[in-house]
């Protein structure tokens, strides 16, 4: 396989040698001149140049050197032995106009030079090319293209520049060394002078695509749209458009909003190339700002299969599927991380949440408690452990994760809130009340804290005019919440303001009207009043609600008894 491939290399190397046969060179003084032309031989001896090389090759294990001069060899023989007429390959002349022996190196210089280039030997070429300029009496174009090439690839762009320069001078027309050079400025940051070579070949030019695309380029860089969208549509036009510069059309109509035509751009380049991720995305996006939920997911779930071990592209699909409530297929691209990376621990957290969303609190647990194991500082998985026992009902747990939460969020009053729900529901009042109490230190605002250490208050019927406060505050803040007017009623009522409590239950019940607590409050409030029937009917309706509670039936009993 080897040998196949520096075969190949050598044959290429004789194209240059084809190339270079076919530029005039004048050399040495104003004395007799010798016509050469290089006829068929040049075939013949090249390939037998080629059985000199490659036992040579064999023998001397990639001598470079040794190559090149035998190859050199071959040519000098060549120019030195070749005449006759017109290659069976073709009706062209190749002639050369030599004059001394210092032009026979001239040309030896060079064409190793470019023999060195192509094998990757830049040190060596320019070397050879720059001692082939010493030697030349008359400059010519290529010598100064290649030069600059060599010196390019070395990264010296000012000596590329100078040659590349030169070769404009000696032939203003040519728009090879002027692309090459506007490319040399461009990449020195100096855009404006590669922006005027690049519109002077335009000028006698103006089918040039290469310089189209490369000063629509340098426009998108500027973030001047308006300039390159007319190249683009110019390259497109001329049908030599390659897909980057479709998907740019697309990227400036997008970014003016012109969303069907910005479509049409990248699905021109999806049916191009269907693989082509970016555009996808593209697409996504323009789905989503016209509202089309059926295609931002249609694009999401390929650029998925098209890239299933990508992890953003699966978080991207499962955050878009949880902004349209459909948590079912949100779980598919999270479970697909969770098996690319299996210690992601957000893939876990992600899961967890997305299972208590949906009330399945046994799944959420299982997925906290390995984000858990992965990383136990992280802060959320404790809070997020405290919510799924407190749903669970495993209070004691609950309490735990959250305790263990608290040196992470010390000024955060949702968790000293659920703190103070779960001590009151095991129980431990002081605890409870010390939570609540934490919670409206941080933030004064807090109204469900507010409103619940309020009703704990009422319900035991102390600290009442401190109740009064904090719920009212509480109603301040959210006026239109059923429960804290209900509480507002209920501390009234316990203060024995039966008429303002009624006043505030019956608002709780316009906005909560098949709440069994705000019935039995209204029961109470109007058995206080005297209004025993009405009482009656409230108490029925609160069991229709809530069949089940013992405590409302025995109360109906008593009061149908006493009516």
């Amino acid at each position: 396989m080897i040998y196949y491939c520096f075969l190949y290399r050598i044959v290429k190397s004789i194209r240059y040698f084809f190339i270079l046969s076919t530029l005039p060179l004048n050399h040495g003084n104003k004395g007799s001149r010798e016509k050469i032309r290089i006829s068929n031989y040049l075939g013949s001896i090249s390939v037998l140049s080629l059985l000199v090389i490659i036992p040579m090759w064999v023998r001397s294990y990639f001598s470079m050197k040794k190559i090149i001069n035998l190859f050199i060899t071959g040519i000098v023989i060549c120019v030195v032995a070749g005449a006759g007429s017109v290659s069976a390959m073709g009706e062209a002349r190749i002639d050369f106009t030599l004059k001394n022996d210092k032009e026979h190196t001239s040309l030896e210089h060079f064409t190793k030079g470019l023999l060195y280039k192509n094998f990757g030997y830049t040190e060596k070429a320019l070397k050879e090319l720059r001692k082939s300029l010493k030697l030349a009496t008359k400059e010519n174009l290529p010598l100064h293209l290649h030069l600059g090439v060599c010196y390019l690839s070395l990264a010296n762009i000012e000596k590329a520049k100078k040659h590349f320069i030169r070769a404009v001078e000696i032939n203003p027309k040519d728009s090879r060394p002027k692309f090459i050079l506007a490319y040399c400025y461009l990449s020195d940051n100096q855009k404006d002078k590669a922006k005027q070579i690049l519109a002077d070949i335009l000028e006698f030019d103006p089918e040039n695509v290469p310089t189209l695309s490369m000063l629509a380029e340098i426009y998108i860089s500027e973030g001047n749209s308006d300039e390159a969208a007319p190249l683009y549509e110019k390259i497109i036009e001329l049908g030599q458009a390659h897909l980057r510069d479709y998907y740019n059309l697309g990227i400036i109509n997008f970014q003016k909003e012109d969303f069907s035509n910005a479509a049409e751009q990248f699905k021109e380049v999806i049916e191009k190339n269907p693989e082509d991720i970016k555009s996808h995305f593209a697409l996504a996006s323009i789905y989503d700002r016209l509202g089309d939920e059926k295609g931002v997911i249609e694009e999401l779930e390929t650029i998925c299969s098209l890239n299933p071990e990508k992890k953003i592209i699966c978080y991207s699909l499962a955050s878009l599927y949880q902004m349209y409530g459909d948590y079912d297929k949100a779980i598919e691209p999270l479970e697909r991380i969770v098996d690319i990376d299996p210690v992601d621990i957000n893939a876990y957290v992600n899961l967890g949440v997305l299972y208590l969303r949906m009330g399945n609190d046994k799944k959420a647990l299982k997925q906290f408690i390995q984000a858990k194991k992965l990383n136990a500082e992280r802060k959320e998985i404790f809070f997020y452990l405290g919510l799924t026992y407190e749903s669970l009902g495993q209070y004691e747990e609950a309490i735990e994760s959250y305790n263990e939460a608290l040196p992470f969020f010390k000024k955060n009053e949702i968790i000293y809130f659920h703190l103070g729900v779960l001590y009151e529901s095991t129980d431990n009042f002081e605890k409870s009340v010390e939570s609540f109490k934490q919670a409206i230190k941080i933030n004064p605002d807090h109204h469900e804290s507010l409103n619940y250490l309020g009703y704990m208050y009422a319900e035991r019927g102390i600290f009442l005019d401190e109740a009064l406060k904090m719920i009212s505050k509480a109603v301040e803040l959210e006026p239109q919440v059923g429960a804290y007017l209900d509480s507002l009623g209920w501390v009234y009522y316990k203060k024995k303001n039966y008429n303002k409590a009624r006043e505030y239950l019956e608002k709780a019940l316009h906005y909560e009207s098949k709440d069994p607590v705000i019935l039995e409050h209204l029961s109470d409030v109007s058995w206080a009043l005297k209004d025993k029937e009405l009482s009656v009917e409230y108490i029925k309706k609160a069991i229709s609600i809530d069949e089940k509670n013992v405590k409302l039936r025995e109360k109906l009993r008593l009061r149908e008894q006493n009516k």
